[in-house]
């Protein structure tokens, strides 16, 4: 599953959302989530600083007067399949797990705005997570970016 194709830029850069608005893929960022982990086991308090510091990665992208929206990746005891971490101890005593292993952050338009009718456009910053290096988007995410509640979570911006 991936983006639709969008004649108006000549590639697949569209999101049908659930709320009926269609919005645009305009830019899109990722690295590898672990980059920085030279050994060791990825745990869950170690996970939730790699989510604090994409977050804080992903504001660079954001419009201003704005935040970037996390979609909740999916937190694993294991790195590829269920059981290849079993027996692996983490140093400090905490519990394995893994994240999927890029972050993706991407910034997405719509040619209206979503809250104020005076303004042009509307800009939201996403940032999640999936095992391999996008496009294509993994389905399980593509089906939670279309439930964003646009109207709440984007930012109207003047051109």
């Amino acid at each position: 599953m991936s983006l639709e194709y969008d004649i108006s830029y000549h590639r697949h850069c569209r999101l049908a959302l659930g709320c009926g608005l269609s919005v645009t893929l305009d830019a899109l960022h990722q690295w590898a989530t672990y980059r920085g982990l030279i050994e060791g086991v990825p745990f869950d308090r170690a996970n939730d600083h790699v989510l604090e510091g994409a977050l804080r990665r992903a504001q660079a992208y954001c419009v201003e007067k704005s935040s970037p929206h996390l979609l909740p990746p999916e937190r694993r005891p294991y790195l590829r399949q269920p059981g290849d971490m079993e027996g692996v101890r983490v140093v400090g005593g905490g519990v394995a797990e893994w994240l999927p292993l890029v972050t993706c952050v991407g910034v997405f338009k719509s040619a209206f705005p979503a809250h104020n009718p005076a303004l042009d456009e509307a800009y939201l910053t996403v940032v999640w997570l999936q095992d391999e290096f996008a496009l294509p988007i993994e389905a399980s995410v593509l089906a939670q970016m279309r439930a964003i509640d646009w109207r709440t979570l984007a930012t109207d911006v003047e051109l």
